[in-house]
């Protein structure tokens, strides 16, 4: 490498000498002028420091993470951009040469930056400009040392000026920010006979961003600035509110509760914790402030919301998923958490929460003296706020993983009640739960993407009753505040969203309900963005007399008369009445029930949960035994699991079978080969079944157990696989924030096939089984799922996938198998693509459709769709497409109804021809083929695999057959229509029905 002497030369020169190469303010830089998602850069400056380092710090902030070195040695990191660090430099600093070395890193956006400030007292003696150097890829080990080299590292660009949008002067809270001006009030769009009002604009540079508020004995509002202190609001009526700030230490309040003429904060920044503060002189000032209980997080998934319980005589505490349970001396959920996951767990692909582990999210009461703590509830990712209904019933707003937008583990921000000891199944990168798993519960209603903050019940509201009983969910990123609707469903809820305030920008924080007035107060804010203060309320006719309280229903009673059961304190009553309600027809019942179960002394029922026979109560003890003492028991629970009757169960119950012997398996070790033969002997003639949840749960279990015959089937199913996804979100909602919006579109425009992700998932650890064919199939599946779009981890986790699969491969075909990679999966490479946006049609949607739209249609467009879905692929039409694979379709128009068309194409499966249905091939030594025969001599059977590619065959020896059967799904794929938009289907049917007719009169206008 050429040497520039001159370089370390310049870098040493007194920082007064380089003055004239820096502007007055520090700027923001990056590596280039636009952001990658899930980008990480690293930066380095090295300059001359004169005098002693004595008063030296660092103030820095980037968006969204960072860490830093100085002279080689780690001193500090941060993930807030809003709330920059100050780092204290005496003992990192020396005079002559320092070296700055910051590693910074991008989550989801195309916008980002890294600021920094070097001061020595009052004395500004460096900043963040285009003199630092910056690069985009790893420079490998030893890149913060003040020896490494960086002469040819690129210099960095400018973002923004400090001070500039979208950050402002973070530094100071000055500036512009990301919000800009507040929406004015006519901007913010309510529900009819309701009127939102702007109250207060909060200087930020003052006053900051603030994102939590409670009210005190008085009416008067109080609120906190994310990244620092607390102020008071006094209304007026016809004025503009009094705003005063408290003289407090605590500060970076993320949940705020006045009672008993205390103030709780819950502190999310230095020395995070719930304190209280009390006023013991009567000068209306809180000189009394006391840590309760330190709470060992921080962040955005740190400690959030404090409130009261119905009753008043205790408090609830939250926090995210990266905020640890600060040791609760009981707890209401069994102590009982594992990561539970019979197919291993894939942490996330760009590396957020790695290594972060059950519980997740969760829930404390505690007394006012913050003395004795209960764990209550668990298991969300990142819920900002909780709130009671009218019957004492918690309800909770939890964050979606928006980098997880397109595959099968994504779960929406959606409403769950936190009934005590539940389980909403968090699990980091690839583990979550599905909602259906019977050791977690369901959300009350999905909401879809956003970033969930404050929850309100719209008790003491002065709106009309449905408001008054709504519970309230405000979300930050697409500026919508839902109100939920509540109807009772057995021993829980069911809720139905509605739109009650939304608007561009309006990021919501939290939201109070004033009685004094019965007026909605909600704040806007946040990360640093422009704060405001608005008030909603009604002006409509209807009575807003306060609202009846609804009755509980009888399974309410009962189950809350379990929960209460949640105890170690031995107990035949207790026992008798959980064992009573295990296979109780109500999901949450049985959920409370188990729960009560597991606090029992396993010695008392063990033996009890072996020999009941009726299913679900089977299954629920069972379930409880496997989480319990599965080691101890697994050898006869798997037996008492194996009397129950699969085929007789109803779907739901099959899934909860499934995954109680999958959990016996995790806790209690994988068995002996005997055992795992017996399970395979068992679920592999129920593989495959009608239903996606069904199969992705016997297709995990049957890789898991290493069945020879789960490979074949599976493959038939990766080739046929139709999503149950929806449409994520409407437009109308994305709009309203299109940078965290980009994953939700383009994974819509996509349609990232997530039930294939499913089984390529769980196909990675199969061992058994493979053929050839059948590798090469699966390994150029990888070509088309690369294609998927979706969150900004789901090409991470689809070349993870491919990597764990690639272990399994014998040596002989890594190379081939490697070298498929930039095959089409039989597929001509220009192949036309669809403009959708696709949907999940339906028949009956799409049979609407025809019998208004089938004029005007597009002979061109509908041959062009007939390439593009694959249609051209194994069926013959006219001259076009291929023939032998699949009927000739020429005739359709002549042979099926509207409707039998549309069955055909939708539901192939419901009936195959037997002139190109599939067999089974059961070999004698476990194994088996799925595919076509297409030729059978000389003692051998030719079975294509691969519909798409019918001339490769996989021989099978006839003298290898046990059995042969036919394989019940249709080679062709259900949801080819998904891709296609409204005219697109009618182009595409139309061209179908014409028999190839240009002049058809579909094509008349």
């Amino acid at each position: 490498m050429k040497k520039h002497p001159i370089l370390p030369l310049l870098r040493l020169l007194p920082f007064a000498a380089l003055v004239a190469a820096v502007e007055a303010k520090p700027q923001w830089i990056w590596a280039a002028p636009k952001a990658k998602p899930g980008q990480t850069i690293w930066v380095r400056r090295t300059f001359n420091l004169e005098g002693p380092a004595k008063g030296a710090r660092l103030s820095v902030s980037a968006d969204n993470t960072w860490e830093l070195w100085i002279n080689g040695e780690f001193a500090g990191r941060g993930d807030e951009w809003a709330t920059p660090k100050r780092i204290n430099a005496e003992k990192f600093m020396r005079p002559g040469a320092n070296t700055i070395a910051i590693k910074a890193g991008n989550d989801s956006s195309d916008m980002a930056g890294l600021v920094v400030r070097v001061e020595r007292g009052k004395a500004v003696l460096l900043e963040s400009d285009t003199t630092w150097k910056a690069v985009a890829a790893d420079p490998g080990a030893g890149w913060e040392k003040p020896e490494t080299a960086d002469a040819f590292w690129q210099p960095a660009v400018k973002v923004a000026q400090l001070g500039d949008a979208p950050w402002g002067d973070v530094f100071t809270g000055a500036g512009k920010g990301g919000g800009g001006s507040l929406l004015a009030a006519e901007e913010v769009k309510v529900l009819p006979g309701f009127k939102a009002e702007l109250l207060y604009s909060v200087p930020k540079g003052e006053q900051g961003s603030w994102v939590s508020m409670t009210l005190d004995d008085k009416g008067r509002l109080i609120t906190g600035d994310q990244g620092g202190g607390l102020f008071r609001v006094t209304l007026k009526d016809g004025a503009e509110p009094e705003v005063e700030p408290l003289k407090t230490k605590a500060g970076h309040a993320q949940g705020l509760l006045h009672i008993n003429g205390a103030l709780y904060v819950v502190t999310n920044g230095p020395n995070p914790g719930l304190y209280r503060l009390r006023d013991t002189n009567g000068d209306d000032q809180y000189d009394e402030e006391q840590l309760l209980r330190p709470i060992d997080g921080g962040g955005e998934h740190g400690p959030h919301a404090v409130i009261a319980a119905p009753d008043r005589k205790s408090i609830y505490v939250i926090g995210g998923n990266h905020t640890k349970v600060p040791n609760p001396e009981k707890s209401r959920v069994p102590r009982l958490w594992q990561e539970d996951h019979l197919v291993p767990r894939m942490w996330d692909a760009n590396g957020h929460a790695v290594g972060i582990l059950a519980p997740g999210g969760w829930m404390c009461r505690t007394d006012f003296d913050g003395k004795e703590w209960e764990l209550v509830s668990m298991g969300y990712r990142n819920q900002y706020d909780v709130a009671f209904n009218a019957t004492g019933d918690l309800f909770t707003y939890d964050a979606d993983m928006e980098w997880d937008v397109g595959t099968p583990w994504y779960r929406p921000t959606r409403i769950c009640q936190a009934m005590p000891g539940s389980e909403f199944g968090w699990r980091s990168g690839s583990g979550k739960w599905p909602a259906y798993y019977p050791d977690s519960l369901p959300p009350v209603t999905d909401i879809g993407p956003g970033s969930p903050t404050g929850v309100e019940a719209g008790l003491g509201a002065k709106f009309p009753a449905k408001y008054q009983h709504a519970i309230y969910a405000a979300d930050w990123t697409f500026g919508t505040m839902y109100a939920i609707h509540l109807t009772a469903d057995g021993a829980s809820w069911k809720g139905v969203k509605e739109e009650f305030v939304s608007g561009k920008p309006l990021p919501l924080t939290d939201l109070v309900i004033r009685p004094q007035d019965g007026a909605m107060y909600f704040l806007v804010g946040g990360r640093g963005t422009q704060s405001g203060l608005y008030r909603v309320t009604y002006t409509g006719s209807e009575s807003t007399a306060p609202a009846a309280v609804p009755a509980l229903t009888p399974e309410m009673v009962l189950r809350r008369e379990l929960e209460a059961l949640q105890v170690e304190a031995p107990s035949a009553a207790a026992l008798d009445k959980a064992w009573a309600n295990l296979g109780h027809a109500d999901r949450w019942i049985r959920f409370a029930a188990r729960t009560a179960l597991e606090f029992q002394p396993v010695a008392g029922w063990a033996q009890r949960a072996l020999d009941e026979k009726e299913p679900a109560a089977s299954m629920n003890a069972l379930l409880a035994l496997s989480r319990v003492a599965a080691k101890e028991h697994q050898a006869a629970i798997l037996a008492a699991l194996g009397r129950i009757d699969y085929a007789g169960l109803k779907e739901s119950a099959k899934l909860d079978l499934i995954r109680t012997n999958a959990v016996c398996l995790v806790r209690g070790g994988m068995p002996d080969e005997g055992a795992k033969a017996a399970l395979r002997a068992r679920f592999e003639p129920h593989f495959p079944a009608q239903g996606n949840a069904l199969n992705k749960e016997l297709c995990d279990l049957l890789c898991a157990l290493d069945s020879p015959g789960a490979v074949s089937r599976t493959m038939q199913l990766l080739t046929t696989a139709q999503d149950d996804a929806n449409v994520i979100a409407d437009e109308k909602l994305i709009a309203r924030n299109d940078g965290y919006a980009k994953g939700v579109r383009d994974a819509m425009a996509s349609r990232p096939n997530r039930q294939e992700i499913a089984y390529g998932y769980a196909l990675r650890i199969a061992k058994s089984g493979w053929t050839p064919e059948l590798r090469r199939q699966y390994f150029r599946w990888f070509n088309r799922a690369r294609k998927f779009e979706g969150g900004n981890s789901l090409r991470g986790f689809i070349e993870n996938i491919r990597k764990d699969a690639l272990v399994n491969v014998p040596a002989e075909m890594k190379a081939e198998l490697e070298g498929m990679s930039e095959e089409l999966n039989a597929a001509p490479a220009d192949l036309p693509r669809p403009v959708g946006p696709g949907r999940a049609w339906t028949i009956d949607e799409v049979l609407a459709l025809t019998e208004k739209g089938m004029k005007g249609r597009s002979y061109e467009n509908g041959a062009k769709m007939f390439k593009a879905v694959l249609c051209a692929s194994c069926h013959q039409f006219g001259t076009e497409g291929r023939g032998g694979i699949g009927p000739d379709v020429t005739g359709a128009g002549n042979r099926y109804t509207m409707k039998d068309l549309l069955e055909n194409i939708m539901e192939p499966s419901k009936v195959v021809s037997d002139q190109y249905e599939s067999t089974l091939i059961e070999k004698k030594d476990g194994s088996s083929v799925v595919g076509r025969v297409l030729r059978e001599a000389d003692g051998k059977v030719g079975v294509a695999e691969n519909p798409l590619a019918p001339a490769t065959l996989t021989e099978v020896a006839v003298a290898d057959i046990k059995s042969r059967s036919k394989f019940p799904l249709s080679a062709m794929p259900p949801a080819l229509l998904n891709s296609l938009n409204e005219n697109e289907v009618l182009d595409l049917v139309a061209y179908l029905l014409s028999g190839g007719n240009k002049d058809d009169k579909a094509f008349k206008p």
